[in-house]
């Protein structure tokens, strides 16, 4: 009985000594960061006019005219013409530089220039959609046609008008849906409460492109 006692002892001391040498175990890597620009050829808007039937408006693809050079979302304050813009965008997940399928999502967080005609708190809706094909459609404005597969809300405090502002916004959730849905792309329709905003959406590749144009930026393990 006392070896047997002894055997025992013996072994408990080996497994706690193996169990402390734990610490000498190296940390976990740190997340990949990835930065993807939208994809100027799928970004876009759609314009929802008052009239009975109403008609759309669809804008779809960056061109270097002075129009084109940015995506509409908001609802027209003109007495006349009213009406309300949706923008869309798009980033591409895979290829060089995007996120893995098999990828943990650490966090995202969405970047853009926005120019605003009203000033004061401005409320957002981001809803996670899949355009697929990747041409917009006009009932694609519609969220009962085209639903939102996530929906994130947030406030963007405009102190100025008509003068353009970086904004970051926390898509992490939405992200993490794609994901887990084995999106391709990640695109989202954006809903703006109170006046227009207008996103930055620029051509050039040499400069106005990678510090102007939406980027999504995200962690993952």
């Amino acid at each position: 009985m006392k070896k047997t006692f002894l055997a025992a002892l013996m072994m408990s001391l080996i497994l706690s000594l193996a169990g402390c040498g734990g610490h000498d175990n190296p940390p976990p890597p740190p997340p990949v960061v990835t930065q993807i620009l939208s994809d100027p050829v799928y970004d876009g808007d759609i314009f929802k006019d008052t009239l009975l039937p109403p008609a759309f408006t669809v804008t779809q693809g960056m061109t270097l005219s002075p129009r084109v050079q940015s995506v509409l979302a908001g609802i027209d304050p003109t007495p006349v013409t009213g009406g309300e813009s949706r923008a869309f965008l798009d980033f591409f997940l895979g290829g060089t530089g995007g996120v893995p399928i098999n990828a943990f999502i650490n966090s995202a967080i969405l970047d853009m220039v926005v120019t605003s005609n009203i000033s004061g708190p401005i409320p957002l809706t981001i809803d996670l959609v899949a355009f697929q094909p990747p041409t917009l459609q006009p009932t694609d404005f519609d969220r009962a046609i085209l639903p939102s597969r996530a929906t994130t809300t947030v406030t963007l405090f405009v102190t100025q008008a008509n003068v353009a502002q970086q904004v970051s916004i926390d898509v992490t959730t939405l992200m993490a849906e794609a994901q887990r849905q084995g999106l391709p792309d990640f695109q989202v329709r954006i809903l703006c409460g109170a006046g227009i905003i207008e996103i930055d959406d620029p051509t050039d590749p040499a400069v106005n492109r990678g510090q102007f144009a939406p980027l999504l930026q995200v962690s993952y393990f």
